[in-house]
């Protein structure tokens, strides 16, 4: 089968966010199962007129059996207006892989038209939440649900001992709306209470500066759950809790979720998008309001208080990480995009 694939790769680097990493995956098993493939890398679309040359040559002048975007929803909204308008036969052999949540809300707010969407062989989101607000707010009858997911190896963890210092840690973007300023006014009210001894590691790119203390936070760097991932979680295993009081619009199905199941972490995340639900309170971890550094505190000072309990969420974050492996939603998404 000859397949186009269109979308924010950056190649040959380490991957800046989710939409790198999972593109990353893609390409890694599309180019070995379809010697026809062609992958246009649109990072740097902005500054590359030979993307464009080669996206309108391929689109327009090559055939292809199936064409799968994975972009940001703007950007996919535009090429889709573009091809529609050109050549809308292409459209009814397209399938958009939704990156993050914002796209439903996009719909549903009216930015994007849904009549756009309709022609195309599938509309894939990451969630049943994101498929809700989809068919409160369109017609769309092509919609379909492929968990975010992730390549990572056959790890048996253990839950961590929780020794003098309890470890929690944050992985992703360094910025605002990822919620650090929360976790670090957090810091701040705890460490007024003296009886308490805990850390806060952070790892990631950094988007915003922020000023680390080095006693109860640090920044580490970045943790290649790709190029290095036994390392990587094994790293990550080594901590006794994940904080992910994000409040980023463009969230969906964070991938940074998965890797602290595959680690055994629970996990204190917002009331934010998709994360209620792959996060059942108190089942997988806690959930509280975002932008609420009071609450983040109650919640820290819970764990850290209760940690019996965190044995029991840590064994079934490892069961539940089964469900995210790559190799199995590979065999999913290729069902999809080859149905004729």
């Amino acid at each position: 089968m000859k397949l186009l694939f269109i979308g924010g790769i950056n190649l040959g680097n380490h991957p800046k966010g989710g939409e790198e990493y999972k593109n990353q995956l893609l390409i890694s098993k599309i180019i070995e199962f379809y010697q026809g493939a062609k992958v246009l890398d649109t990072v740097k679309w902005k500054r590359s007129p030979t993307l464009w040359f080669n996206l309108i040559f391929n689109l327009f002048f090559k055939s292809y059996n199936s064409v799968l975007i994975s972009a940001s929803s703007l950007s996919t909204y535009r090429l889709l207006i573009f091809i529609g308008f050109l050549k809308p036969s292409i459209l009814k052999k397209t399938n958009y892989l939704v990156i993050g949540g914002y796209f439903p809300e996009g719909i549903r707010e009216k930015i994007y038209n849904w009549k756009v969407y309709r022609s195309l062989n599938n509309v894939i989101v990451e969630g049943e939440l994101l498929k809700k607000i989809l068919y409160e707010n369109s017609e769309l009858t092509n919609v379909h649900v492929l968990p975010n997911f992730k390549n990572f190896p056959s790890l048996n963890f253990k839950t961590s001992e929780i020794n003098d210092v309890f470890r929690f840690v944050y992985v992703g973007r360094i910025s605002q709306d990822k919620g650090i300023n929360e976790i670090f006014q957090a810091v701040e009210l705890m460490k007024k209470e003296n009886t308490l001894e805990f850390i806060v590691d952070f790892y990631g790119p950094i988007e915003y500066k922020f000023n680390f203390d080095n006693r109860h936070t640090k920044y580490l760097g970045y943790l290649d759950f790709q190029g290095e991932p036994t390392s990587a979680y094994e790293l990550l295993a080594g901590y006794n809790c994940l904080l992910f009081p994000t409040y980023w619009k463009g969230e969906g199905f964070p991938g940074v979720l998965i890797d602290a199941f595959i680690s055994g972490l629970p996990v204190i995340a917002s009331d934010w998008n998709m994360n209620k639900e792959v996060i059942e309170d108190g089942i997988n971890g806690y959930i509280i309001q975002p932008r609420s550094a009071e609450e983040l505190v109650k919640k820290m000072k819970f764990v850290i208080n209760n940690s019996s309990i965190l044995k029991t969420i840590s064994e079934r974050n490892l069961e539940k990480s089964r469900l995210y492996h790559f190799d199995d939603n590979w065999s999913k998404l290729e069902k999809l995009i080859t149905a004729e």
